[in-house]
């Protein structure tokens, strides 16, 4: 798989000790973005989105972080879950490593993460492609928008 960018992932959490959504961070090295924007137009006017189709190897960089699936993820206790990373619906992604921290406190929350940074999208769909495939085809496939 021909790669061209990185993206960095912020996967949604509750820390079922605290009773708040955490975001983590995870850098991705070795992507296939592609990436458009589309045009509609209704009776209600013009309504432009940006969308991505992402191909993510299985052997790309994780960052020595492991994959597991949503519903395992959701289960992991808080102490380790910063070792770990899912592809789940309403997670962020942004092409391009970034290095902004979600914490919620003033200037650090998702909003100013979608204002301050371009490509910045919502995971709308995930496909794993690994049975009988190849490792050097074996992916995940992610649509964002």
């Amino acid at each position: 798989m021909i790669t061209n960018a990185d993206l960095t992932l912020y996967n949604a959490y509750y820390n079922r000790e605290t009773g708040l959504t955490e975001y983590h961070r995870t850098v991705i090295r070795g992507v296939n973005w592609q990436g458009a924007r589309k045009s509609e137009v209704s009776d209600k006017g013009l309504k432009n989105a940006d969308y991505a189709n992402i191909y993510i190897p299985m052997t790309a960089d994780f960052g020595g972080k492991s994959y597991i699936g949503p519903r395992q993820y959701a289960k992991l206790e808080p102490s380790v879950v910063d070792g770990y990373f899912t592809f789940q619906s309403n997670d962020k992604v942004v092409k391009d490593i970034i290095y902004f921290e979600i914490t919620g406190e003033k200037g650090h929350s998702l909003k100013e993460l979608t204002q301050n940074f371009d490509n910045v999208l919502t995971v709308m769909s995930v496909v794993s492609w690994d049975k009988s495939m190849s490792p050097t085809l074996a992916h995940y496939h992610v649509g964002a928008q």
